[in-house]
Parts: structure tokens; C-alpha cells; sequence
């Protein structure tokens, strides 16, 4: 948790759809906050074997809807910090990537699941976004990311309930094997 709460709404949501998710053959895996540092675990969980697809979560204040992200751009915070100018992640890279998972399709299925959502066209220019882009640079799996509101326990309004974003979680990894968007 990096917000000073002690509470990580994606975590707490992972955790639960985890529960959900028991006969599924899903993965999961904590990325540290830092940059480098979360490419780096990334790539040791896909070091681990083959996947058929990626979803990554975050958490996001100052919503209290999902918001599936349509495309990482080419841009973080400097390392100096929010108060420089933001860099780019690949300076050689294009400037944004598109998610490889059909984000209006998830959308519509967290939607069906009783879940507010939207698509969200990109994944800001903190870590969720540098985690996605470097993913959909590298990984050989189609890829999105679903950034979750905070809890009602960290603050608010906005927020959502943790068994929300853990519905909206399973309703996105079911939709993807279901209907065959996830690699063989």
C-alpha cells in the first residue's frame, strides 16, 4: 500500500476473486511500487510459464466506477518526481500502446455482472500505466488493465466495496476464457 491507509483496494480484490477463481488456472502475482522494479517482477512471472492472458490491476482514487484502460501512452513521472515534467518510458517507443484485450467487451461483461464500468482511455502516467506499457511491449499474451476505486475504508467519496471490484475482476478473467480472447 502506497497511499498511507495500509490498504490496497487491488490487492484486497485480487485476494477475493482469488477465492472465486479456484478451479480457473489463474496466476497471480504483487508488483513492488517502483519503477523498474515492477517490470522486473512482471517478467519473473512470466518466466514461470506460458499465459494465455493478462490482467493487471490498480487502484485509482476519485472514482467510484471501474475503469477499464484502453491504451498506456509513453510517459511516466520524472525520478525526481511528480514536480518535473514527465519522461518517456521508451524514449525509442511509440507513443502509446493499445491494450491487445477487447476493452469495450470486458466493459460489458464487469457491466453484466452488476459492476459500474467504463472505458477509460489510458492508465495515467504513474506505475499502472509504466507496468502496462512495458507489457504490452514485451509479454507474448494479449494484456489490459483494470484500474479499481479505493475502499470505503480508505476514504471517500468516491469509493467502491471491495466485493465489486473482486466481481469485476472475475467477470473480466471468466469473459476472456469464455470467449476465447485469452492465447490457447
Amino acid at each position: 500500500p502506497f497511499d498511507g491507509t495500509g490498504w490496497n483496494a487491488s490487492l484486497e480484490a485480487c485476494r477475493m476473486a482469488l477465492d472465486s477463481l479456484a478451479s480457473e488456472a489463474v496466476r497471480f502475482g504483487v508488483l513492488p511500487v517502483e519503477y523498474g522494479e515492477d517490470c522486473r517482477a512482471m517478467q519473473h512471472l512470466l518466466a514461470e510459464g506460458a499465459v494465455r492472458a493478462i490482467v493487471h490491476t490498480g487502484q485509482a482514487a476519485g472514482s467510484s466506477v471501474v475503469r477499464v484502460e484502453a491504451r498506456a501512452v509513453n510517459l511516466r513521472y520524472a525520478p525526481l518526481g511528480r514536480e518535473e515534467a514527465p519522461v518517456a518510458i521508451d524514449p525509442a517507443g511509440p507513443p502509446e500502446l493499445i491494450a491487445t484485450l477487447d476493452v469495450l467487451e470486458v466493459t460489458h461483461a464487469i457491466r453484466a455482472a452488476g459492476v459500474p464500468a467504463v472505458v477509460s482511455q489510458h492508465a495515467g502516467i504513474y506505475l499502472c500505466n509504466h507496468v502496462l506499457f512495458r507489457t504490452l511491449q514485451r509479454a507474448h499474451a494479449p494484456a489490459l488493465f483494470l484500474h479499481l476505486p479505493i475502499l470505503p475504508i480508505q476514504g471517500g467519496p468516491p469509493n467502491l466495496e471491495v466485493e465489486h471490484s473482486s466481481a469485476a475482476i472475475v467477470a473480466t478473467i471468466r469473459h476472456i476464457l469464455a470467449t476465447g480472447m485469452a492465447h490457447p
